[in-house]
């Protein structure tokens, strides 16, 4: 849903650290696009089958009898959405770790698991759900713009700060946060990293003590309605870092996330 004329970078807020515009968008046009294909689909086994990250990205609805008024399923769809567009931003940061390529020749190493990440992306997973629940149908023109008018509340919420001071906290976090004397495509352009999966995010940086914490977690339960599944696919040698139980499974679902994140966090870390 976006266009091709936006322009998306950096901007450090007070009360929510630093914020990357594309993933702030990146995530609120996943969930449109998702609940777009579980709208009234809730209850019904269905596959959502997405582009491949290394791994095939299959979203699955489960057939689940429901006792609950078509409000209430509205909801559950649209939030379901939300945390499924978070998960993949989640599953997108561990891509990048082992080598995705998204720019032919482009291995995107650098930018996994920068600390404004998933941050940005839970930020933009809420404001989908703003938009849709106040317009469950929008055009691309009303969603577009409805996403322009939120973000910029939200930014105002946050205590956003112009460029020049966005500016200067860069310089003031070289070499802590990322290293100027490295150049691309070298992966420790980027110091520090936030490798904990969760649906609870406090920010890493800013000027306020009232800092603003983002949460799905209140939305997890909705995954016994529908989860992401990853499938193996011919990329599979790009994780022949991970213990052989789980390179030896076909699919990940969530029944397998916490061994798998587990084992990542500790080999990323054995290699930071």
């Amino acid at each position: 849903m976006g266009t091709g004329d936006e322009a998306n970078g950096l901007i450090y807020t007070a009360r929510g650290g630093i914020l990357d515009t594309a993933h702030v968008r990146d995530t609120a046009d996943y969930t449109l696009y998702l609940y777009s294909k579980i709208r009234g689909e809730l209850g019904n086994e269905k596959e959502i089958v997405l582009e491949e990250e290394l791994r095939s990205r299959v979203v699955k609805l489960k057939s689940v009898e429901l006792e609950m008024s078509d409000e209430e399923k509205a909801q559950v769809e649209l939030k379901l959405s939300a945390l499924l567009a978070f998960r993949l931003a989640q599953w997108h940061e561990i891509a990048q770790w082992f080598g995705f390529t998204s720019v032919a020749g482009f291995k995107e190493y650098p930018s996994a698991f920068s600390p404004e990440d998933l941050y940005s992306n839970m930020l933009g997973a809420l404001i989908a759900v703003e938009i849709l629940e106040n317009n469950p149908t929008p055009t691309k023109k009303e969603y577009q713009q409805a996403f322009s008018q939120i973000f910029l509340r939200k930014l105002e919420e946050l205590g956003a700060q112009d460029g020049k001071r966005t500016e200067q906290i860069m310089n003031d976090l070289d070499k802590k946060w990322w290293d100027s004397g490295k150049r691309l495509p070298n992966k420790w352009v980027v110091k520090t990293r936030d490798y904990t999966p969760r649906l609870t995010i406090h920010p890493h940086w800013g000027d306020s003590d009232d800092r603003v914490t983002l949460s799905l977690a209140q939305y997890e339960q909705l995954e016994d309605y529908g989860y992401l599944t990853l499938v193996a696919t011919k990329h599979e040698k790009s994780f022949s870092a991970l213990p052989g139980y789980l390179k030896e499974r076909s699919v990940w679902t969530k029944n397998s996330s916490m061994r798998l994140h587990s084992s990542l966090r500790r080999l990323m870390t054995s290699t930071s």
